[in-house]
């Protein structure tokens, strides 16, 4: 095992990683955790695209952007902050009645 090769595997899944999220928070306006969580990002493409490129350097000074959320008052991260977004509950579903 040679450490630089190590390197540009990891390198490579984590910007793998971070394109198929970028790809579902511009397009679809959620990921499959926010999904879950039934959270959504409103704003536009630009706005969340914004988002997803400043996510990076967010969990990149050693978290410190995400965990900003903590003492921030609308508990927004860093990237939220920047983007001016705020991820917020999907409107349920609501079923016809015939």
């Amino acid at each position: 095992f040679n450490p630089s090769v190590g390197f540009v595997v990891a390198l490579f899944l984590a910007l793998a990683n971070w394109s198929l999220i970028t790809l579902q928070e511009t397009f679809i306006g959620s990921t499959l955790g926010k999904w879950l969580f039934g959270l959504t990002l409103g704003g536009t493409v630009g706005h969340r695209c914004l988002r997803a490129f400043f996510c990076l350097p967010s969990f990149g000074f050693l978290g410190l952007g995400v965990l900003w959320s903590v003492v921030d008052r609308r508990k927004r991260c860093w990237h939220d902050w920047v983007a001016d977004l705020q991820p917020t509950n999907r409107a349920p579903l609501k079923l016809m009645r015939g």
